[in-house]
């Protein structure tokens, strides 16, 4: 009897590895550009450390969640692009006056300020057995001065992204905003000034 449900329990696991392993393969074959999802997303080298998962959600549908982690270099040069963005934001908000009597404090705190971790999540939806779906590419995000995540407007970009390779293009438009947002405590710092 104790053997019987083992083994029911092991079928039961190696069943739900199988139906896991399908949804993540049915989402790598989708076509991207001239190659497929999995082969756009695995040759990637502006988005590394990529793992595949798949679960069941609430409403019985199969999720597939792709997440990858931008590399030291990449994260270096959002840090650089933000350092110009912030610097217009002060430029635009402030006096010549008080940047000139504040220049070298405002440079301390833009070179202490950088962007240490970005993940990418994209998220297919499967139903009923039908083509997966991009529901969602989410952005976790870690600076110096906050931890933040959010979802991105136009996810079907963030996914051709993985096989035109530029990247670097849309962070303005998606996470520069989003820093600004949350990036109370830097500008608290500057107007302490």
């Amino acid at each position: 009897m104790k053997r019987s449900g083992l083994i029911a329990v092991v079928g039961a696991v190696f069943l739900l590895q199988g139906c896991d392993a399908d949804s993540i393969d049915q989402v790598k074959a989708l076509s991207a550009g001239e190659s497929s999802i999995g082969q756009a997303f695995e040759s990637r080298t502006d988005c590394v450390q990529g793992a595949w998962r798949s679960f069941e959600d609430a409403a019985g549908r199969d999720v597939v969640l792709y997440s990858c982690k931008l590399p030291e270099t990449e994260l270096a040069i959002l840090t650089d692009k933000f350092r110009t963005h912030s610097n217009e934001m002060v430029k635009q908000n402030t006096t010549l006056r008080w940047r000139k009597a504040h220049r070298d404090d405002v440079a301390r705190v833009m070179s202490e300020m950088s962007i240490r971790d970005v993940e990418l999540l994209y998220v297919w939806r499967i139903s009923d057995g039908a083509t997966p779906q991009l529901a969602d590419v989410e952005v976790k995000t870690a600076t110096t001065f906050s931890s933040f995540s959010y979802s991105v407007s136009e996810p079907e970009k963030f996914v051709a992204l993985a096989y035109s390779d530029t990247l670097p293009d849309l962070w303005p438009q998606s996470l520069f905003p989003q820093l600004d947002k949350n990036a109370g405590a830097l500008y608290r710092q500057l107007s302490a000034l």
